[in-house]
């Protein structure tokens, strides 16, 4: 009973977080790891520590570009749902092989039977040569 529960936990979480949250979320919320590190270093003060200090000034958020690449939950649904790739390039065109003519198979017949093109039933005897 326990891996049935085990089991069905597994897919409602699937179900929730591919159907509802990585749909639904605001894009950037979740930075990736480091994103602090870098507004410190970007303004390149010796003073800078991370965690504690406050920057001077407030990043400038008009370079920054899309936040997508910066969300931890797109970075890892990316990465997640990818599928698998397909390859369906043709083969490069070329001559593989030569096969050899087979010999033609000719057969003779034991009896000739003329076609008939007559009115009435075949004669008796069929062999008329």
């Amino acid at each position: 009973m326990r891996g049935r529960a085990l089991r069905i936990l597994l897919l409602v979480f699937e179900a929730l977080w591919l159907n509802v949250m990585v749909p639904g979320h605001q894009r950037g919320v979740v930075p990736l790891p480091g994103e602090k590190r870098a507004v410190c270093e970007a303004q390149a003060t010796d003073s800078c520590d991370c965690p504690t200090a406050q920057p001077s000034a407030p990043p400038k958020e008009k370079g920054r570009g899309d936040p997508a690449k910066r969300c931890a939950i797109c970075y890892f649904a990316a990465r997640l749902c990818t599928p698998p790739v397909i390859d369906l390039t043709l083969p490069p065109l070329r001559l593989i092989e030569l096969l050899p003519f087979p010999a033609p198979d000719a057969r003779e017949s034991d009896q000739f039977v003329p076609t008939y093109y007559g009115r009435g039933p075949p004669p008796a005897h069929a062999n008329l040569t």
